[in-house]
């Protein structure tokens, strides 16, 4: 499926800490996660945020493991369009995704 298909950016910065300020662009991120600053860097807990994103993205890996066993598949890397379904028209419509 590639990059196209699956983003995780938003999600492993909520694992190492954001709280969604939607300051990113600006370098004034308040807990450290997005920002050059000196001073708003020492908010960020690297290591106990480098645990918690190395943990989210285990946990991750083996749901797409689990997945890809459950749909037939013995290796991620075999997933396709065909793995999936969704029960939104929409999405349906505009991509090979059967609807459900």
């Amino acid at each position: 499926m590639g990059a196209d298909a699956i983003a995780i950016g938003t999600a492993a910065l909520m694992a190492c800490a954001c709280q969604q300020y939607r300051l990113c662009d600006t370098g004034q991120c308040p807990v450290g996660v997005t920002t050059q600053d000196p001073e708003l860097r020492k908010r960020l807990k690297i290591e106990y945020s480098a645990k918690k994103l190395e943990h989210f993205l285990r946990v991750s890996t083996e749901e797409m493991k689990d997945f890809a066993r459950l749909t037939g598949n013995d290796d991620v890397h075999k997933l396709s369009t065909e793995d999936l379904c969704t029960t939104n028209t929409e999405i349906s419509g505009n991509t090979d995704i059967e609807h459900v």
